[in-house]
């Protein structure tokens, strides 16, 4: 029996594949427990239309870590003449300064909280493994 898997299955294949089973793991097993359906003309063209939702996620998803590359986000804190900070910039702060450019879906996890003055590269998650970068300036202001 053909069936669409509807979830990844070890052995078998990834969610949205068209695999030939038997008709008794197909009936008892993966159909029973909603992991696949059979192959009907509905649900090709529902597989289809998902590929193309997906196919259309995942452009919108890379070209906003494309136009992240070229995007600088300035901080300025209070230090003194050397460039030592009497503060850091956080994960979260460089997450909500992407959210005010638009980038709302953004994630940024620092090893540590940026706590010198200077331009430093920040790595940015986006849903779906898609990762860009984006320039974060770092300054110092006097008191």
């Amino acid at each position: 029996m053909r069936v669409i898997l509807l979830k990844d299955i070890r052995g078998i294949g990834r969610h949205n594949d068209v695999k030939e089973v038997a008709d008794g793991y197909a009936r008892n097993f993966l159909i029973a427990k909603g992991l696949a359906s059979p192959v009907t003309p509905k649900a090709i063209a529902e597989k289809a239309a998902a590929g193309r939702h997906e196919s259309a996620v995942m452009q919108r998803l890379t070209d906003a870590a494309e136009a992240l590359g070229k995007e600088t986000l300035k901080f300025a804190l209070r230090g003194d003449a050397k460039g030592t900070l009497f503060g850091a910039v956080s994960g979260e702060q460089v997450e909500a300064a992407l959210r005010a450019k638009g980038y709302a879906d953004a994630k940024v996890t620092l090893e540590r909280p940026l706590k010198h003055a200077g331009e430093q590269k920040v790595e940015v998650h986006f849903p779906r493994g898609v990762k860009g970068t984006v320039r974060v300036v770092v300054e110092a202001m006097a008191k």
